[in-house]
């Protein structure tokens, strides 16, 4: 797991989606982060490191304040 830069508050859904990707470098991996009161899910297709690709998919779970507990078992 790798940390994601901490992001200023009010944040926008894009700026959380890059932060994410950028952290992430697996190809087909999946992360998952918890910010202001929601968590959100991304699917990255291709573990790059530079960012959301359009064939990426980003999830937010909104009022969520927990990390689904399956997500123990994710491997990213």
């Amino acid at each position: 797991q790798t940390a994601v830069t901490a992001l200023a508050a009010g944040s926008t859904a894009a700026a959380i989606a890059t932060a994410m990707a950028t952290a992430n470098t697996t190809s087909l991996g999946v992360s998952f982060a918890v910010f202001e009161g929601n968590t959100y899910a991304l699917y990255e297709t291709t573990g790059a490191g530079v960012g959301v690709v359009a064939d990426d998919v980003f999830i937010k779970l909104t009022g969520v304040t927990t990390a689904p507990t399956f997500a123990v078992d994710v491997i990213a």
